[in-house]
């Protein structure tokens, strides 16, 4: 019992192309396979309509390498053709964005629209501005494994084990709340 990271992708890249951006990048981790999966669909969902995507792997995330690394994030920003939207395949990988956004003084959601995933609301809501986030429905999750784990222990046949559980939503907040005209 998972998230579905095809609909995670699509939701993101349908995010900012109901609010007009054209141009749009992606920080990524690609240590697990779902986090692949969801940069996969939300390229697949841009490139499908003639649009380009630039992708930058996150380095590993160690005290001794950050400003090494939000260096090297500045720069991808500074590059990217503005207006532009990025899809941080974290909330925490979102907030590194905003931080390098605000260090290279390109102006968040005007010039850099930013989305994270999994609505971490602590963490979305801490940041400067606050982080908009696709948020995940945890609690059906639990529910769903817990009822497949009951199908098990009685003994009966499981017909699917596989069970994706849709994203709850887009929660926006000021770092994708523009509208590119």
């Amino acid at each position: 019992v998972g998230m579905d990271n095809s609909l995670i992708g699509q939701n993101v890249a349908d995010h900012f192309l109901n609010r007009g951006y054209r141009n749009f990048g992606v920080y990524s981790l690609d240590t697990e396979v779902f986090f692949q999966e969801r940069v996969r669909n939300f390229v697949n969902t841009v490139e499908s309509i003639g649009h380009r995507i630039e992708v930058l792997p996150a380095t590993e995330d160690h005290p001794d390498s950050w400003e090494e690394n939000q260096q090297t994030l500045i720069r991808w920003l500074g590059a990217l053709e503005k207006p532009v939207g990025v899809f941080a395949t974290t909330d925490q990988l979102g907030t590194r964005v905003l931080d390098a956004c605000q260090r290279a003084n390109l102006a968040v959601p005007e010039e850099v629209a930013v989305v994270g995933t999994e609505n971490d609301e602590t963490l979305c809501g801490f940041a400067s501005p606050q982080l908009t986030s696709l948020e995940f429905d945890g609690m059906r999750v639990g529910f769903e494994a817990a009822d497949l784990l009951q199908q098990m222990m009685d003994g009966r046949e499981v017909e699917d084990p596989i069970t994706l559980i849709p994203p709850k939503g887009m929660v926006v907040r000021a770092s994708s709340d523009d509208l590119v005209i």
